[in-house]
């Protein structure tokens, strides 16, 4: 399902709409009535609305996002925020940065 809502975002769909959402569960030959169920469920919507509200607070912009012991990576650059999808040796460097910091 990830990889279904991840080539629309590329594609410029933007697949967190719930029409888009459930298209991909169709085409993917999900069960749709366990789909909406799952959905629907209360501990669902508090658990997208909690994600939401902290991506909010944290000035999270897109996917992926990484925080190092709740922080964000040190990157250098012009880009202080940092975001999307990070080099393998940034992250090393950062969490190698964390770890000195004990």
């Amino acid at each position: 399902m990830s990889d279904v809502l991840f080539m629309w975002l590329r594609t410029g769909n933007y697949p967190y709409y719930q029409g888009h959402v459930e298209e991909a569960a169709r085409r993917l030959g999900l069960d749709m009535g366990a789909f909406g169920s799952c959905m629907g469920a209360q501990e669902t919507v508090d658990l997208l609305r909690a994600s939401g509200e902290e991506a909010t607070l944290r000035e999270v912009g897109g996917t992926p996002a990484f925080f190092f012991n709740g922080a964000r990576p040190v990157c250098g650059g012009a880009d202080p925020k940092c975001e999307g999808n990070l080099p393998y040796e940034l992250v090393v460097q950062n969490i190698d940065r964390h770890l000195a910091g004990r």
